[in-house]
């Protein structure tokens, strides 16, 4: 693997690492840079880019909510436009049935 490969890695660990500890101590600055690096055994170089790469991509978190949440919205309506869709065929093929099966006693 390159050394951008692993550092794109690291860099991935480390996310996945804040998402499922909840630790955000280096941007509240709860801790210091050494003592998360000793802590998570990174280099305080990679550590200075990812904080900075995540500031920078921060307010990307909350378009993508917003997308999401249009495109939800979007998919609710477009369920209820099947289920009245598929409601309004059933109507169709009953009444088709009916006229059909009264054409047929009329002798039509």
């Amino acid at each position: 693997m390159t050394k951008k490969g692993v550092q794109h890695e690291t860099t991935t660990n480390i996310y996945r690492g804040v998402q499922n500890a909840g630790d955000l101590d280096l941007l509240n600055g709860a801790h210091t840079t050494a003592e998360l690096c000793w802590q998570h055994q990174l280099n305080a170089q990679l550590l200075s880019h990812w904080k900075s790469e995540f500031l920078e991509r921060a307010s990307q978190v909350f378009e993508q909510d917003d997308k999401h949440s249009v495109e939800q919205e979007r998919i609710a309506d477009l369920e209820h436009l099947i289920r009245r869709l598929a409601m309004e065929l059933e109507i169709a093929k009953e009444a088709s049935l009916l006229l059909s099966s009264l054409s047929s006693r009329n002798g039509l």
